[in-house]
């Protein structure tokens, strides 16, 4: 429908821009058309109660000179012209800027600019508060007059690296850290001290760092079951892997000349794909999840127009754990000719495992016809280093659109596969060597450790009365929540015993992602007592939060979104303070 009026719109201020150009022309045109229906006939059929004004209006155009005709249609042509920018040629929906405009008005009153005022302070000070530098020997703000010895380089790297409680090494963490193996770490340490100085900008200097770019990139399309032309490139994580990719799909649009093409995904969908649409001019159509937190398939062919240029699945999701339904989707990429992205950033080095770990899953790789690009985080279940991760897309062509390159600077011929330049070689080398150390079958027994945690885990929260586990996790995440009980006080509590947990909202969780780190720890019989423990404090403190998570339970709240973005300014700000 808003396709449809946009197009009436252009129609109308073109016919009006033209006529003002030719008003004679256009004029005779359309009274002959009238003339051809027959005005008193065709008005009384179809719109009688319109059939006085029109002629009235007929014959006072008709009596107009031609310098007026000029200026009356092109001054209609602009007004129109400029009416279908305002509704449709912007970024942001006609919705999201009439939301914006209102809750600007509102808060911008006086009296509740005021309130709004001190409860943004109140939430400013927890937050920088979290943040406050401890255990630390000295700040340092300017670069020392002479340099320091290695000795004390490693006395203060020393200090720096005991500041928080360490509860990660001992399983307490959620995500984060995905192993903990003193042996593997040395020998990626070993590795890294080799290729320290390497860049993979300069293939001809560092042919070694070249051919295991490659080798990391082919293991994993092997991985996802690519066959000869599916191929790849490594970036420096999961959001540059799903920036590229949207910017592969942008071009397509751009090629089809859509100014704002559409990116379709879950609510549930990382934010990545929002970030790439800010860095990249696109939109985002975001679908509500079905009630199993999977994207809503009906939901998404309901999103999709002429301007979509990718669908987006996850294999899981970050919040929820949860694998959408990849083949349907991949079927509405084939029905309406539309790429299809698999973020499988998360699970990259489960997912392929799971069937050979005793745990099938529905296809979500190349094999599904249909699906035009995956991403697989290496950093994560890969076990390698941090800065490193892959997107792979179906063919060359595809591939291509992400590529940037300058055949006119004065430097040379400048080109780069991704957004950086300049990379660490010695990222990409422990990449690799992770993945050759850990080699197929210790994957895939990694994956069947790992996935048997979250089970014993989710089968004694289900137990829980007071809590609930969101949809039916397959893979690593579990999402905990409540619907008699505060869950981010419950959140707060395990806090205070350690625990580093992710905080959801809408609706309102907490989840634990399951890693290498919480194998043969104990962790399910730890982690549920000190559940159910703060379970019972919280009964006991009646709904008060108090703690970092209490910022959640309040933002949920907060119907403008903007004010929630200035204490996450707040946030950003303070990781870089000393």
């Amino acid at each position: 429908v808003m396709l449809r009026i946009k197009t009436l719109l252009s129609f109308l201020s073109l016919f009006g821009l033209a006529f003002a150009i030719s008003p004679h022309f256009w004029w005779g045109l359309s009274a002959g058309i009238l003339s051809f229906f027959n005005p008193n006939t065709f008005f009384d059929k179809y719109f009688p109660f319109l059939r006085d004004e029109a002629l009235h209006l007929y014959n006072l155009l008709s009596e107009l000179p031609s310098w007026r005709l000029l200026l009356l249609f092109s001054t209609i042509g602009y007004l129109l012209h400029a009416l279908s920018i305002f509704l449709f040629e912007t970024r942001l929906t006609l919705k999201e800027r009439l939301v914006q405009t209102f809750f600007y008005c509102i808060r911008n009153a006086p009296f509740i600019k005021s309130y709004i005022k001190v409860e943004m302070d109140k939430a400013k000070v927890i937050v920088e508060e979290a943040f406050e530098s401890t255990n630390c020997p000295r700040k340092n703000r300017t670069l020392p007059k002479i340099g320091l010895s290695r000795e004390e380089i490693l006395t203060e790297s020393e200090a720096h690296a005991k500041m928080g409680d360490g509860n990660w090494r001992k399983g307490q963490v959620s995500g984060a850290v995905y192993i903990y193996n003193p042996d593997h770490k040395k020998v990626l340490e070993e590795v890294y001290s080799k290729f320290a100085e390497t860049n993979p900008l300069h293939p001809d200097v560092f042919p070694g760092v070249r051919k295991m770019d490659a080798e990391i990139v082919s293991m994993c399309l092997n991985m996802y079951h690519g066959f000869d032309e599916e191929c790849g490139v490594t970036t420096s994580g999961g959001t540059e892997s799903i920036l590229m990719a949207m910017k592969a799909y942008r071009e397509i649009g751009y090629a089809k000349s859509i100014k704002y093409p559409e990116i379709v995904i879950a609510t549930s969908a990382h934010s990545a794909f929002m970030k790439a649409a800010n860095y990249f001019g696109m939109r985002v159509v975001r679908v509500k999840v079905d009630k199993n937190y999977a994207l809503d398939f009906k939901g998404f062919e309901k999103a999709i127009n002429s301007y979509t240029v990718v669908l987006v699945a996850s294999a899981p999701s970050y919040p929820h754990g949860i694998i959408d339904p990849v083949g349907e989707v991949a079927k509405l990429g084939l029905k309406y000719d539309i790429g299809v992205h698999v973020d499988c950033c998360l699970g990259g080095f489960l997912i392929p495992f799971m069937e050979e770990a005793g745990y099938p899953i529905p296809m979500v790789d190349f094999r599904v016809d249909g699906v035009t690009s995956i991403s697989c985080d290496t950093h994560k279940y890969g076990y390698g280093p941090k800065g490193c991760s892959v997107i792979m897309y179906k063919n060359a062509k595809l591939r291509k659109n992400q590529y940037f390159i300058d055949t006119d600077w004065s430097g040379g011929i400048y080109a780069s596969p991704a957004i950086a330049g300049s990379r660490s070689g010695a990222v990409l080398a422990c990449t690799w060597a992770a993945m050759m150390h850990v080699g197929r079958e210790g994957y895939i027994e990694k994956t069947r450790e790992i996935i048997s945690v979250r089970k014993e885990v989710e089968k004694e929260v289900l137990k829980i009365p007071e809590l609930i586990v969101y949809g039916n996790p397959t893979v690593s995440v579990l999402a905990i929540g409540s619907k008699t009980l505060n869950i981010f006080n419950i959140s707060d509590l395990l806090t205070k015993k350690g625990w580093h947990l992710n905080v959801l909202q809408f609706p309102g969780a907490f989840h634990i992602c399951f890693t290498a780190v919480h194998v043969g720890r104990n962790i399910p019989e730890l982690f549920i007592n000190d559940l159910k423990q703060c379970i019972e404090a919280a009964q006991d403190t009646n709904g008060i939060v108090n703690g970092t998570s209490s910022i959640y339970g309040t933002t949920m709240q907060i119907p403008d979104r903007s004010l929630v973005g200035e204490v996450t300014t707040t946030y950003l700000n303070s990781l870089y303070k000393i």
